[in-house]
């Protein structure tokens, strides 16, 4: 996959905030696109979000998606399988870390790929001021992960 710039994931990030009908349009693109990332979305373990934090990772993931779609980036279909042995494989490596910090814990996803600024917005996403505590502990690792699973496995 093409590297997908800090410049294309602001500049989607923008539309879909000026544009609420943008997310209805890219839901239905992207659902269908990219069916099996959705229906992995509908696992018991996403039950422990909220629902602002699952609404968060369907904003996050079509952004990542629209930002690999504007850079014309060939992005084959992702499939339930290889989503969830990537998913299982990133949560051993969490669990390994003896890092205590959150950023420290996820330092090893930005070592090992070649998608560096599509993981610093999923990073940044879920890193908030403490007086802004709107993503549990659990909520921030199950997003990261996720995410970072996604950014994976377009990637292939």
């Amino acid at each position: 996959m093409k590297f997908i710039s800090e410049n294309t994931v602001d500049t989607v990030v923008a539309q879909l905030e000026a544009d609420p009908n943008l997310y209805e349009l890219w839901m239905a693109k992207y659902s269908e696109d990219q069916e099996a990332i959705f229906v992995f979305y509908q696992a018991e373990n996403f039950s422990l979000l909220t629902t602002d934090e699952y609404d968060l990772m369907i904003f996050m993931t079509l952004v990542i998606l629209e930002s690999c779609n504007v850079e014309a980036t060939e992005v084959a279909e992702v499939s339930m399988n290889t989503l969830e042995e990537k998913e299982e494989a990133n949560w051993a490596i969490f669990q390994e870390s003896k890092s205590k910090t959150f950023r420290d814990k996820v330092t090893p996803f930005f070592d090992n790929t070649d998608q560096e600024d599509l993981l610093a917005f999923v990073e940044d996403s879920l890193v908030v001021e403490e007086d802004e505590e709107i993503i549990t502990t659990v909520g921030r690792e199950v997003l990261f992960l996720t995410l970072c699973t996604v950014v994976q496995c377009l990637g292939k």
